[in-house]
């Protein structure tokens, strides 16, 4: 899954939250990317899941998150 969110014009940032339920619980993103300071998403999933992120930094937040199921 791809998205991206766009600053409404000059001396602005932007910022976002997404939510998805699954069979699984609930896994959740926050995204801030602000005209002045430091750039950070934070990842919420599920008991037993993992994660990883790479691409957050810079100006811009350019990440992937790659979620790993408990092991059965």
């Amino acid at each position: 899954m791809t998205w991206q969110s766009e600053s409404s014009g000059t001396l602005t940032g932007t910022e976002g939250f997404a939510t998805y339920q699954s069979s699984a619980g609930s896994f959740s993103l926050h995204w801030d990317d602000p005209f002045i300071g430091s750039d950070s998403l934070d990842v919420q999933v599920p008991a037993g899941f993992e994660y990883s992120v790479a691409g957050v930094q810079g100006n811009n937040i350019d990440a992937t998150v790659v979620l790993m199921p408990p092991d059965s």
